[in-house]
């Protein structure tokens, strides 16, 4: 519920700044810019070139210009930044058309210092609300991406050939000042995004790592980072990726993401990270993993793709090959448990099991050690042409089922306790059953959740009980005030 609120209030505080945007960048462009016959960089100056040179409303040429990077920007990040930013760029564009903005002077130091101010701060504004005005950034992240460049170099040779075009049809001193325009306007961007300290960081060693944190990130609403002693690429890069995702929705106002150790190997490395501490050097071994059953590579995909989906990771094309791939795997796992056949008929088919007289599944035949998929076409043929893929995977699920069955009780209780979050500010010296040893560790490690807190050392199950107990309490009271 907490969370809900916090990002309704997220969405609504972007779009405030994509508001505020729209009328400092119009205020920008026709208060200083247009009125003097200058230009910006990006896909605003070629917008106002394009518009000298054809006559064509600027307003209507923002949005045509830029609907192929918005294009793209849906491809590349994702639909809600799409429709943010074609809601930021019609706004712009009917600023400037129907806002009576007034001239405010024709000097031309003046125009291309204030002009770019107020149009970078527009942009900027749009930024921290998670739009864009001007599509050129999103030209740049795809460039890069293909070529490998900088995309601070990609956008400076782009609005390199915007000010040669403009020196060549407009003047060399038109050219001059725009480019003027274009450096205010850019610092102001990094000064709106980044802010005064953009470059300024510390290093804090303590033993007291998760108060620190749970300060930094909870009360100051910043970014952190967490050196630990793990060892190893693979351990590394998963927590670089985990650290990406996170900062990324820090930045857009989103609540914080994390995998359970149910469901993922990365999932029981930050688990035992956080909850238990470091003393040496971390690998992840499959044995620290409870459920290991459950994690394994074939069934990678069908565990962590429902996860880049959400947290917009994946592509559109990457997302319809994997809904097909779901749906038909899903689908012949439901097949093989309505295909029946007794003793006798596979027996007739050449498959040897107990001859019971009782009829099975095709589903129980294949969790047979000694039965393979080709065995099971020969009784029921007309899986003969099943995906050769998506019946191996299947096959796998068969063989497994039985075991997976008995596992997912424990899986389902260790979700629900990982669900039930312990709040940053819970006071654990008021738990009068804890030993004093006990509350300490609690104090200094401060679990997130009861899940967390039950794996640590000397956490006996009365002791969780005693949690448990007291969070349903403070709960209680607070609903009921």
């Amino acid at each position: 519920m907490a969370s809900d609120r916090k990002e309704k209030f997220t969405s609504i505080k972007g779009l405030f700044y994509i508001s505020i945007g729209i009328l400092s960048a119009g205020f920008g462009l026709k208060g200083f810019v247009l009125p003097n016959n200058f230009i910006d960089g990006g896909v605003t100056g070629v917008s106002i070139l394009l518009s000298k040179l054809t006559s064509i409303p600027v307003p209507l040429l923002l949005v045509l210009v830029n609907a192929p990077f918005i294009l793209l920007g849906y491809k590349q990040i994702g639909l809600r930044f799409a429709i943010r930013s074609i809601v930021a760029i019609i706004g712009l564009a009917a600023a400037i058309a129907f806002i009576d903005y007034p001239i405010i002077t024709s000097d031309k130091l003046l125009v291309s210092v204030f002009g770019g101010f107020f149009l970078g701060g527009g942009i900027g504004l749009a930024v921290r609300g998670s739009a864009v005005l001007d599509g050129t950034e999103i030209l740049a992240i795809y460039l890069s991406r293909k070529t490998r460049q900088r995309i601070g170099d990609i956008i400076l040779l782009f609005n390199i050939g915007i000010f040669s075009f403009a020196a060549y049809f407009l003047s060399i001193e038109t050219a001059l000042f725009s480019i003027l325009i274009y450096l205010s306007a850019s610092k102001t961007i990094d000064f709106i995004v980044e802010g005064i300290e953009e470059y300024t960081a510390v290093t804090i060693f303590s033993s007291k790592n998760e108060e620190i944190r749970v300060m930094i990130t909870e009360q100051l609403g910043r970014g952190v980072s967490i050196l630990n002693g793990t060892t190893g690429y693979e351990e590394a890069g998963a927590q670089g990726l985990l650290a990406g995702i996170n900062a990324a929705r820090l930045a857009a106002g989103q609540s914080g993401f994390s995998f359970s150790r149910t469901d993922s190997y990365i999932g029981v490395m930050i688990d035992d990270l956080t909850s238990r501490g470091v003393a040496e050097p971390y690998r992840m071994f499959t044995s620290r993993a409870e459920y290991r059953l459950s994690l394994r590579a074939d069934n990678a995909d069908m565990r962590l793709t429902p996860y880049g989906l959400e947290l917009g990771c994946v592509s559109s094309e990457r997302a319809r090959k994997f809904e097909t791939y779901r749906a038909q795997r899903e689908g012949l796992y439901e097949q093989l448990g309505a295909l029946t056949a007794s003793p006798n008929e596979m027996a007739i088919a050449g498959v040897a099991i107990k001859q019971d007289g009782r009829r099975r599944s095709s589903r129980e035949i294949l969790s047979y050690p000694d039965i393979s998929w080709d065995q099971v076409v020969q009784v029921w043929p007309e899986l003969e042409f099943t995906d050769a893929k998506i019946a191996a995977a299947v096959e796998i699920d068969c063989l497994y089922h039985v075991y997976l069955e008995r596992q997912s009780a424990d899986i389902e209780g260790l979700r629900a306790e990982e669900e039930r979050v312990i709040p940053d500010d819970f006071d654990y010296s008021v738990l009068s059953g804890l030993s004093n040893e006990l509350k300490a560790k609690l104090i200094a490690r401060r679990p997130r959740n009861v899940a967390q807190a039950s794996r640590l050392e000397g956490m006996t199950p009365a002791a969780v009980a005693l949690l448990v107990a007291h969070l349903r309490k403070t709960q209680a009271s607070k609903l009921a005030s």
